[in-house]
Order: C-alpha cells, then sequence, then structure tokens
C-alpha cells in the first residue's frame, strides 16, 4: 500500500473524528436532557406518591432544560460529555476511515 493511500486513510479518520467530537459537544446539552426526561419518566412511572411537578411525560423538553440551568450551572449541561466522547469519537473516525478504504478499493 502507498503511502498516500494509508495518508487519505488518516485524514479521513482524523476528519471523521474531528466532525464526531463538534457534533457530540453541540448536542451533547439535547443528550442530557433527553437522558433527563428518560430517567424522569422511570422514576414517576416506579413511584408510588404523586410527583412534585408534572409527570416527565407532560414536560416539555424547553422545561426541562431551564430546570437544568436554573438548579445547577449552565455549563452543567455538557455533563457527560467525555464519556460521550470516548464514545463516538473512534466509532465516527473509523467509519470515515472505511468509507475512505471502500471507495478507493472499489472506484
Amino acid at each position: 500500500m502507498s503511502s498516500s493511500y494509508q495518508h487519505g486513510v488518516l485524514v479521513a479518520f482524523t476528519a471523521g473524528a474531528t466532525s464526531g467530537v463538534i457534533t457530540t459537544v453541540a448536542f451533547q446539552p439535547l443528550d442530557l436532557v433527553k437522558t433527563r426526561m428518560q430517567a424522569t419518566l422511570l422514576y414517576d412511572l416506579r413511584s408510588t406518591q404523586a410527583a412534585r411537578t408534572l409527570p416527565a411525560a407532560q414536560r416539555r423538553m424547553l422545561d426541562v432544560f431551564v430546570d437544568i440551568v436554573r438548579r445547577e450551572k449552565f455549563l452543567s449541561l455538557w455533563n457527560g460529555v467525555i464519556p460521550s466522547i470516548q464514545r463516538c469519537v473512534p466509532g465516527i473516525g473509523m467509519y470515515f476511515a472505511t468509507i475512505h478504504f471502500l471507495r478507493t478499493m472499489v472506484g
């Protein structure tokens, strides 16, 4: 295999990894809100007492978002971003590198 081919695979992997970091950081607040809504819904279903707030099924994403910012701080919207990056970046990098490999071999 030529060095230009290996360079291309490395560039594709780096591009994929970079896009993984950017999308993970950009969408982490939405992922956190989704996770909180799912966790609250599970708690509401298991709870025998009435919830003090609206049931999770009736809360909107914006309500959960505002609640997180009020009770915690704005930067807490990015809680859990490191594990998300560790999970997504290698996978997306490998995806881009594999696409480059297959296009090079086939085309």
